[in-house]
């Protein structure tokens, strides 16, 4: 879930609240690109991984350099 915007521009950047229901599964990849061009055909974007580990704390992985446009709300993953 996230904070809902007006509108997305090139400086948007979203917080975002995940939620774990039941086991968590194998996670899921999201992508983080400029919001504005195709350069993520390129290569030019982030991943940013999510799991559930053996605890149940959600565990986030960021990978890349472009800009960051998620940040995940305080104590949700281990950058807080």
């Amino acid at each position: 879930m996230a904070e809902p915007v007006e509108a997305v521009t090139k400086d948007t950047v979203f917080t975002i609240y995940p939620r774990v229901y039941g086991s968590g599964g194998d996670g899921f990849v999201l992508y983080e690109d400029d919001f504005e061009t195709f350069a993520y055909e390129e290569g030019r974007q982030n991943k940013v991984v999510l799991k559930v580990d053996a605890a149940g704390q959600v565990q986030c992985e960021r990978t890349g350099e472009e800009a960051v446009r998620y940040i995940f709300e305080k104590g949700s993953c281990p950058w807080f």
